[in-house]
Formats: structure tokens, sequence, C-alpha cells
């Protein structure tokens, strides 16, 4: 390939699915910046590399094969990587390398070398080696190379062992990251030498403690973010604008207050039994404030935000707060997401809420509300999230003022006392939770753009409707639980995204409708503990659901993944109950048929035999006819 003089390479990003780096980028010797980050290459890194000797800037960081799960509302990865290296020597030929990623690229094979290789690239400024299996850091050095270092990120590896002391001596640092390892020991003196640094993360190291009086008593003048995790916090520099404390003890009086210039405060997981500090009200600057889940408790008085203008995102969820603001208070503040969860406000939701006009997020759960007045379906137009659930609200949801909602994608209303009729939901919806709500009206047409519907654990009844299966845009159906009966509707082979359907602990009977097999994106399917019977239909996706539990407690039901043969065993089809209804209304359609054509003939025959002008005009009538047809 005749690229001999290319001198920048960016293919990162891309999807060269299960394809190995091409070892030609060997040969590409003027590249000065090879980019080739989350492309999904895969296999060992070709030390041909190593030819690259103008390079400035390496990033081949590995697609990680991720799964999420939720916590609260943060998400963690898990991760396994698709890149791995045996070798980094071939890096030493490399003298004008400045910035080098390698993150969740497999390491663990290099041992303790891979440091030693790092330290002889005396130009590095950037080092990025997250979630790449490293367990062996060096604990002390001959020499420190690495005098342009400004970022280094080694979080999410396997280091158990206290914090080299060599730390100390890059004076260049700006940023340390070295969340999610195994750290240990007092950290107090490791980095107060580092008159540059701005931001330090050290979450996720249960085993660090320090006194933060000390790790704060050197020359650090632009500290400006900090995220700790298990460090008993005292005191933290003024200067801070970004502040993280999760899981924390104690209590934030002593530390708090002197961070006038705060923009994000975030101090989430923590125990701190006490109230809000009034001097919160001072924080001029702030745009994110979150207590989530912090134990604390008290009043919420408008003190605490006098001055809060800026502030556009407020969590004070699952705390033991109770608001005690002035009936005819105005914010200064316009949120975008408000997360009150578990706050009380009294009988009645407060009338500042409505002066909230830019709100994307709003969660009142758990709050013990039992009214919702009018107003409160109007508040604004913007509303992507609205969460209700766990209160005491009664009543019938307001056709009309729910409409509004119209740019609304998910609406939880759960556990609560709603009756009546469904309303109209506005289109845009995603997810609509209904649940334990009481309702057991037909679900035809509530929503044809929900992604996600669950209906289960409840006490609907009657049948699955046809109309299921214009919710074309349906991935996850749960309606397990119910006393749902009848068929399972022909039109579920219309929902070519479903991947999730639970149809369990019913009673619907018949036949498995052959249409199931057109879900080609089908990965989780239950059926069991229904009526249901005869063959279970044939299909690619179907057929690679194969564990018998499936379809358990389905008496007549046959073929593979179960052990009853169709042709061999006779299985008997259980009719639905509507099937019953109408085979016995043929059986009389059938026994009324012969008398009725008996009495309809000799009611006409006798009329004709006694009625002499009747006769000779049907006798007309048939002459007449014969000369048509015979013309």
């Amino acid at each position: 390939m005749e690229l001999k003089h290319l001198k920048y390479l960016d293919l990162s990003g891309n999807q060269f699915d299960g394809v190995k780096i091409p070892e030609f980028f060997g040969s590409l010797k003027e590249l000065k910046h090879l980019n080739i980050s989350y492309a999904r290459f895969v296999g060992r890194i070709p030390h041909h590399l190593g030819n690259l000797s103008y390079l400035e800037l390496l990033d081949v960081s590995s697609s990680a094969k991720s799964y999420s799960y939720y916590m609260s509302q943060y998400e963690t990865l898990i991760y396994s990587s698709c890149l791995n290296a045996d070798s980094l020597d071939w890096m030493v030929n490399m003298p004008l390398l400045k910035h080098l990623e390698m993150n969740f690229v497999n390491l663990s094979m290099i041992g303790s070398r891979w440091f030693h290789v790092m330290n002889s690239l005396s130009s590095l400024q950037v080092l990025h080696l997250r979630g790449s299996y490293l367990s062996d850091i060096p604990p002390a050095l001959p020499f420190m190379n690495l005098t342009q270092l400004r970022s280094l990120d080694l979080g999410y590896n396997q280091f158990f062992s206290e914090i080299p002391n060599w730390f100390a001596n890059i004076t260049t640092l700006v940023s340390i990251d070295l969340d999610a390892n195994k750290f240990y020991g007092d950290m107090s003196s490791k980095f107060p030498t580092l008159p540059c640094l701005e931001e330090l993360q050290l979450a996720y190291n249960y085993g660090l403690t320090a006194h933060l009086s000390k790790l704060f008593q050197g020359p650090w003048k632009s500290i400006k973010a900090m995220l700790l995790f298990g460090v008993h916090v005292r005191v933290v520099p003024s200067t801070l604008v970004r502040v993280c404390v999760l899981n924390q003890t104690g209590s934030m009086h002593e530390w708090l207050c002197p961070l006038v210039n705060l923009q994000i405060l975030r101090i989430e997981k923590c125990n701190f039994p006490e109230s809000i500090p009034t001097c919160l009200g001072g924080f001029s600057s702030l745009t994110f404030l979150s207590f989530r889940n912090s134990m604390l408790k008290g009043p919420v008085l408008q003190e605490h935000f006098q001055n809060l203008s800026k502030l556009r995102y407020l969590d004070l969820s699952f705390n033991s707060f109770e608001f005690h603001t002035p009936l005819d208070w105005v914010p200064s503040f316009q949120v975008e997401f408000l997360y009150l969860g578990s706050c009380r406000f009294g009988s009645q939701l407060p009338l500042w809420l409505q002066s909230q006009k830019k709100l994307y997020g709003l969660d009142l759960s758990y709050s013990s509300l039992g009214i919702i007045p009018s107003w409160f379906w109007n508040i604004t137009p913007h509303l992507l999230v609205v969460i209700l659930r766990m209160n005491n609200i009664s009543g019938s949801l307001p056709t009309k003022t729910i409409s509004t909602l119209s740019n609304a994608w998910f609406i939880d209303l759960s556990h609560n006392y709603f009756k009546g009729p469904i309303p109209y939901f506005p289109s845009p919806l995603d997810r609509v939770v209904l649940s334990m709500n009481g309702q057991q009206n037909e679900y035809t047409s509530i929503l044809y753009l929900v992604i996600s519907l669950d209906l289960s654990g409840n006490n609907l009844s009657g049948k699955i409707p046809e109309a299921i299966g214009d919710l074309l845009g349906l991935i996850n159906l749960n309606l397990s639980g119910n006393q749902l009966s009848g068929k399972i509707p022909e039109s579920i082979g219309n929902l070519h995204q479903l991947e999730n359907l639970d149809l369990s602990k019913n009673h619907l009977s018949c036949l498995i409708p052959s249409t199931i097999a057109d879900l080609t994106f089908l990965r989780h399917l239950n059926l069991s503990y229904n009526n249901l019977s005869g063959k279970i239909p044939l299909g690619q996706q179907i057929q690679s659901l194969d564990d018998p539990s499936i379809y358990a407690g389905n008496e007549y039901l046959c073929g593979y993944p179960l052990r009853r043969d169709c042709e061999r065993d006779t299985i008997v089809p259980i009719p639905s109950h509507d099937e019953v209804d109408d085979g016995f209304d043929i059986a009389w359609l059938y026994a009324g048929i012969g008398p009725g054509f008996a009495v309809g003939l000799l009611t006409v025959f006798g009329i004709l035999l006694f009625k002499t002008s009747w006769r000779v005009k049907y006798f007309r009538f048939v002459d007449a006819m014969q000369e048509c047809f015979h013309w």
C-alpha cells in the first residue's frame, strides 16, 4: 500500500468486528498521529508499530465487550478486553511519543515491566492505561524520567499496594486518576508536593486513609476537582470548584462552608446524619447539587437556596427532608432536573413548582402525596420524565390535562390508587408504568410507539387484544401474573423489535401462533403456566431458545425443546373458553338447519296448493324464465 508519506491516520470508533490490527500499519513510518481506538479490533497488538519512530500520538484503546447493570441511577461497567499485548518493549523506539492511550487493553502478561517502558518515554505528557489488567507497580524507582507528564490515568486496574512515593516526583502532573484499584495506607504525604495538580480521583480504593489537613498543606493553588471514597474528609482547599464525595461518614459542616466557589457538589450514599448547612445558600456559582441518599435530615428552608440562581440540577432524594418554604416563595433558580423523592411537602404540592418552566425531569416519588392539583399537568411542555410512584394519589387521571405532556417519554404512576379509564397518553412515550393501581381495563389503544410495556402482577382479565400488534416499537412486553385468557393473538408476530416476551402465569389457551417465529430479535421468552396446547412453532430464533422451562406448566404442548413428540404422543388441544362457547353455538345451528328447511319448504308448497291465483302466477313465471334461458 503506497501510503509512505501519510502522517495522520484516525480510524477510531469504527466497527472492524473480529479483525486484527493490520501489520502494514508498521510500514507507515512517517506517521505522527495514529488513533485506532474503540474500533473493535481484536487480538495481539503487533510489534511492528514500534517502527513508527516519529509517532507523537498513539491511541489503541480497546472496544471493551461491556455489560452494564443498573445500580440506583448510575451505571457500572463490567468489561472484557478485545485487545492484548504480550510486550511493550517495541515502544522504546518512539522517543517523540507525547500521548499514549491503551485503555481496556489486556496488559496482564507484561507484569511490572510496563512502567519501566513508560519511564523511558521522556516526552510523554498523557498516559492512560485505564482497565488494562495491571497488577504490578514498582514501589521505588532509581530515577524518574517522566518529567513532562501532565495526565495519568491508571483507574480500574488491580494494584494492591500503597501508593508509590515516586508520584510526588512527577511535579508536572495536572490530573491523576487512580479510581477502583486496591491501594491502601496513608496517602497524606503522597500528593502535596504537586503544585500543578487540578484533579485528583481516588474513588473506590477502600483501604486508603488520610488526614486531609496534611494532604492539603502543600503548595496546591489550582486544585479544582476531587473524587474521594473511603477518606474521612475534614479540611479541603477553598479553590475547589467540583467536589464529589461518596460513601463517607462523619460531618460535612466542618469542611463544606469555605467552598464558596463550588460549581458542582455531589454528596451521595454517605452517612451524614445532620441537616443541610445554611451556608449553602451563599454558593452563587453552584449549578449542580446532589445530596442523594446521604442520611441527611431536617427542614429544607428558603435560606438554603437564597443565591442559587444558576442551579440547573437539584437532587435531594432519599433523605429525611421536610420542605418548610413560604407559600409565596418563588425560587431564583430555573432547574432542568428536579429529584425530590421521599421529601415531605405536607398535604399538597408546593406552589413554587409552578415557577419551574424549564423542567425536563421531575421525581416526586415516595412523598406521601395525596392530592395532585390540576395545574401540575400543565407545569411545563418540556417534561420528558415524570415519576409519581409510591404515593397515596387517588381518583381518575385527567384525560385532557395529561395529554399536555406532549414530549414525555417516561411516566411512572405506579403504586397509587388511580381508578377509572386509562387516559390518552402522548405518542412519543417510550414507557408507561401503571402497575398496582387496580386497573382492569382493556389496554387496546393506549400507545403505539411504546418501547416497554410492563403490566405484570396485576389482576387484568379478558383477552390480549389484537391491537397489541400495533405497538411496533415494543422491545419488552411483560403481561405475566394476571388472569388473561383466550388465544395469544396472531398479531404478536408484528412486533419485530421484540426482545423480551413474558406471558407466563395466566390462563392463555389454544395453539401458540405460528407468527411468534417471526420475532427474530427475541432473546427471552416465557410462556409457562398457561393452558397452551399443540405443537410449538418452528423458527430459527425461537428454536435457539431451548430451555424447556419456557413452556413449563402447559401439559398439552409438544415439540422441541420439550420431550413430548407431537407425532408419537396424542396431544389433545385445549379449546379456549371462547371456542367452547362457539362450538356450543355451532351445534345448535346445525340442529336447527334441518327442521327450519322442512318448515320453510312445506310453507311454500302449502300456499301454492291452496291459493289458485298464486299458483297460476308462479308457473307463468317459471315458463317465462325458461324462454329467457333458451333465447
